[in-house]
């Protein structure tokens, strides 16, 4: 597929009238309701941008709309083409955050992560494409470096259809917090009395908050409308990464007696966000633009968790703000 760049730069010189003359942009993001979805919901709408949420959950839209009642709500599926156009109308951005996530799941619900992620995908990207919508961006995931996880290779296929129809991808690791993320687990597990669980070996993850996330869409939307950035088909990754050890954080809570149980099926010790077969460069403050044509000065090892910057577990709650964050 050729992609119009002509197209795009007319679309961008339309965005920077708009903004000159103080009207707020339009964005949809798919898969509203999820973690990031939510937040970043409340961000463009405390930003005063008009937000649609689009999201097939309609228990969560409601509680969200009673807290945002400015937001519109579309309730539909990533894969319903017609939902999907219905959303996309009069859009000026697009973030989609849908996707099925849940890595051991993957591996037993295989049809589903494939309708989800890659079908859902497509949809997303051919319709953006047909209605001239170029600010496009998807949330990938570190999985989909490298993937050895059903979910990491749904999410490297999604990439690469995104990539193809001029469209960007952000790629991060797992946000500390969110549904299913291990400091989740842990603090309903105290809560209820019983022992944590840790994996084995100890795996190590990237920090990042939500707040941390919602700061790398927001730059990388910032990077689709500018006209000097090289933001066609790009693949985004944090530059600036710090990682924690999981066992450190049961010490650092004065954990000594805990549940170890091997890594679920899919799971990578340690989490990376650029193959060896990429190179990339840094394209703004916090993000660096990741290509396999060789350009590009960055060292493998700052994109690893197990060679990063190591932080320490009193370190970790310290950003989280403890049990109570």
């Amino acid at each position: 597929m050729v992609y119009n760049d002509n197209s795009h730069e007319f679309y961008n010189l339309i965005y920077n009238l708009v903004e000159r003359n103080g009207m707020s942009y339009n964005i949809l993001i798919i898969g509203g309701t999820g973690s990031l979805g939510s937040e970043l919901t409340r961000y463009y709408n405390n930003e005063g941008w008009n937000v649609t949420v689009l999201s097939r959950d309609g228990h969560k839209q409601q509680k969200l709309n009673m807290e945002l009642p400015k937001v519109q709500f579309v309730l539909g599926d990533v894969c319903d083409e017609k939902t999907m156009r219905f959303a996309l109308d009069g859009q000026h951005f697009v973030v989609n955050c849908a996707a099925q996530k849940i890595v051991h799941q993957g591996e037993k619900f295989v049809d589903e992560f494939i309708r989800v992620n890659i079908d859902g995908g497509l949809n997303v990207a051919r319709c953006c494409y047909d209605m001239d919508i170029f600010n496009v961006l998807q949330i990938s995931s570190d999985k989909a470096c490298e993937p050895i996880n059903l979910y990491g290779k749904t999410k490297a296929v999604s990439e690469d259809i995104f990539r193809s129809y001029g469209f960007s991808s952000l790629r991060y690791g797992n946000v500390v917090n969110s549904n299913g993320s291990f400091w989740s687990i842990w603090k309903q597990q105290i809560a209820n009395g019983d022992k944590i669980t840790i994996r084995t070996p100890y795996p190590t993850r990237f920090i990042l908050t939500i707040k941390d996330a919602v700061a790398l869409v927001d730059d990388a939307l910032s990077l689709l409308h500018n006209l000097d950035a090289p933001s066609i088909g790009s693949v985004y990754v944090p530059h600036s990464l710090s990682a924690f050890s999981i066992d450190s954080v049961a010490r650092a809570l004065g954990i000594v007696d805990w549940i170890e149980k091997p890594l679920l099926s899919g799971e990578k010790v340690h989490e990376k966000l650029v193959a060896d077969i990429e190179t990339g460069y840094k394209i703004s403050n916090l993000l660096m633009d990741i290509n396999k044509e060789g350009i590009g000065n960055l060292k493998h090892e700052d994109f690893n968790s197990n060679t990063v910057k190591r932080i320490t577990g009193k370190a970790f709650l310290a950003t989280v703000g403890g049990l109570d964050g």
